[in-house]
């Protein structure tokens, strides 16, 4: 066994290509196209459609319910409202997992 250090590889996996600036929460994002060998942008899509569909339900929920849940909660659920992965992503949902599955199974290019 070698006791070579291991160097750092810095790999955007082409964010910066799919014309993304700054620094954002989207390691998630990030870490999935690289381990799949998908493009940044099909994987952020997918992602931010993921976030859009799980906030915008919790959205509608407390709009019909404004007192339920935390002031905190519900000002999470504001701020990450809309089409983004930029901010994270809930990995605990179900279609998070199924996405997962579904990609799991495709061959890598």
């Amino acid at each position: 066994m070698s006791n070579t250090p291991m160097s750092f590889l810095y790999d955007d996996d082409g964010r910066a290509a799919a014309g993304f600036k700054g620094k954002a929460g989207d390691c998630v994002t990030r870490a999935i196209a690289i381990a799949m060998r998908q493009p940044y942008r099909e994987i952020y899509d997918a992602m931010a459609a993921l976030n859009d569909d799980y906030y915008g339900r919790k959205l509608a929920w407390q709009t019909k319910y404004p007192t339920a849940g935390s002031r905190r909660d519900r000002a999470h659920v504001r701020a990450h409202a809309g089409r983004t992965a930029r901010k994270g992503i809930v990995t605990e949902t179900v279609a998070f997992h199924d996405f997962m599955e579904g990609r799991a199974a495709r061959p890598r290019a």
